[in-house]
């Protein structure tokens, strides 16, 4: 049995069954800690449900995960899913776990994000830019699996059309500089994108009526407009202003 630690929290917690599993991604240095949060700022708001939630992974060492092992378990995830499934039914199911993991993963960094001078006394993006480390694990993580993700883009390039090995390229190579530099809390903003990517997804889907086609459609331009053209530009701007 192992006494941990864990800064955000605040006190200590028992660690029996979960210590191999935290030794097994920390395999390199993790870089900047998680900052010490001030709760009482946020007691009963939805920002404090959010934080106990992300409480539940950190009690598996989350905090300390290497990123490249993240980026490697997800490879193997994907890729099994990829293999598995294939495109069954019209949809590309591993793309699909991507987006939605991703995508509302960075909603919930966002959205802790903006209650960021409350809980740590400086504003976001302006702690990201300088470098003060991630409000939580899950800005750290959710760009490493996004890395992962980026080897299949690059792979169905081949069969698919050089667009797809250029979007590959891009998302591998922005993603690897975030998560080798280990500032993966600048760029998690970003990957606002990929919540339309989970109604893109279902598009070809042949198991669903044309009424929930079209429903879905609408649900993908609302979201692309929303937080590709809107949101993204509007955070990289303001993230660019603090540097």
């Amino acid at each position: 049995m192992q006494l941990c630690y864990y800064p955000r929290r605040s006190n200590f917690v028992i660690v029996s069954k979960t210590t191999s599993l935290a030794v097994l991604f920390n395999m390199t240095t993790t870089g900047r800690p998680i900052p010490s949060l001030d709760m009482s700022k946020v007691e009963g708001t939805f920002s404090a449900t959010l934080l106990s939630w992300i409480d539940v992974i950190d009690e598996y060492g989350a905090a300390t995960w290497s990123l490249k092992a993240i980026c490697f378990v997800t490879v193997i995830v994907l890729g099994t899913l990829k293999i598995s499934l294939k495109k069954k039914q019209g949809v590309d199911w591993y793309a699909l776990v991507h987006a939605i993991v991703t995508g509302y993963a960075s909603l919930v960094c966002v959205y802790l994000s903006n209650d960021g001078e409350l809980l740590t006394g400086t504003p976001e993006p302006l702690r990201s830019v300088l470098c003060q480390g991630p409000l939580t694990s899950l800005h750290r993580m959710i760009p490493a699996i996004t890395l992962g993700f980026g080897l299949f883009d690059i792979i169905d390039g081949f069969t698919h059309g050089v667009d797809f090995i250029m979007h590959g390229l891009a998302t591998f190579t922005i993603m690897g500089y975030f998560t080798y530099y280990n500032v993966n809390e600048i760029i998690v903003p970003m990957l606002l994108m990929e919540i339309s990517t989970v109604y893109l997804s279902f598009v070809r889907a042949d198991f669903i009526s044309d009424l929930a086609t079209w429903i879905n459609m609408a649900c993908f331009v609302v979201t692309f407009v929303m937080f590709r053209i809107i949101a993204c530009p509007y955070l990289w701007f303001r993230i660019v202003q603090d540097l």
